[in-house]
């Protein structure tokens, strides 16, 4: 099995994951990238497997939101 990446060449982001899954070639894209709490996520994926397709869209993400740096701070 192989997997292979694909980067959008104007911004560098991920756009196409291509796999193998146990339904024969499968691909994942990603679009709609937008900045949360300083890290860039796409809030769109689009997956292929199978011959079907879904896609999955992200409306908000917090991330550590609430969390003090000492609350994250304390071992468990």
């Amino acid at each position: 099995e192989s997997v292979r990446l694909q980067l959008d060449p104007q911004t560098g982001l991920p756009a196409v994951l291509h796999y193998t899954s146990g339904q024969g070639p499968s691909s994942a894209s990603y679009s709609d990238w937008r900045e949360a709490s300083r890290i860039k996520l796409p809030f769109q994926r689009t997956a292929k497997i199978g011959g079907m397709e879904g896609v999955s869209t992200v409306s908000e993400v917090k991330i550590n939101s609430g969390l003090s740096a000492e609350a994250l701070s304390k071992k468990p």
